[in-house]
């Protein structure tokens, strides 16, 4: 890093604080730099990693569970259905446009999820957004549980997911299947049965 331009990368009130930052955060073990020259080498330790993974537990709810899924009417059941699932297993399921808000959307869907705990991802209709979501999520390091209604499919580059499938007819046999893949993928935040 040439210090004399790349201090922006560190603090954005200038190269004085850059320095006092660097500095602190030497003191602190969490990083090495080496000042050979104007070209600083930092590089980040092991405690540094540490402090770096509990602030991205911090900042997840631990309890939120989002779920990625076309908006229509008609999926208004299988969410319900999510929601118990999830409930049952100690977690709350959200989904964009279930709690009010006044920001732009694509943001508040990044918020959620950088937030949640895992997400349930339902890809009936290949909805492009539940792709996105999915992608994003899966960059985050979030578990995904993948759902889709009986007789679709998924695209090809996602058919190596278990999908736990659904039908309208037989939502309680989901909600009960996926209610067990969430105690065993993500883990109950309270025991079965409460």
């Amino acid at each position: 890093m040439n210090t004399s331009i790349d201090w922006p990368l560190i603090s954005d009130r200038g190269l004085q604080e850059a320095y006092a930052l660097l500095n602190a955060l030497e003191d602190q073990k969490r990083v090495k730099v080496l000042r050979p020259s104007s070209y600083w080498t930092i590089s980040i330790t092991s405690k540094g990693w540490e402090d770096l993974e509990d602030a991205l537990l911090l900042s997840e709810e631990r309890d939120l569970a989002f779920a990625a899924m076309h908006f229509s009417q008609s999926f208004i059941p299988v969410f319900e259905c999510m929601s118990r699932a999830a409930e049952h297993a100690g977690y709350r399921c959200e989904r964009v446009d279930t709690v009010a808000h006044a920001d732009h959307i694509d943001q508040r869907l990044i918020d959620y999820l950088k937030r949640c705990r895992f997400v349930i991802a339902d890809f009936t209709h290949n909805s492009h957004n539940v792709y996105f979501e999915t992608g994003y999520a899966l960059a985050l390091g979030k578990p995904v549980i993948w759902t889709i209604r009986e007789g679709e499919e998924s695209h090809f580059d996602t058919r190596q997911y278990y999908f736990r499938k659904w039908h309208p007819d037989r939502l309680d046999e989901f909600a009960q299947e996926l209610e067990e893949s969430i105690g065993a993928i993500v883990g109950r935040l309270k025991p079965k049965g409460n």
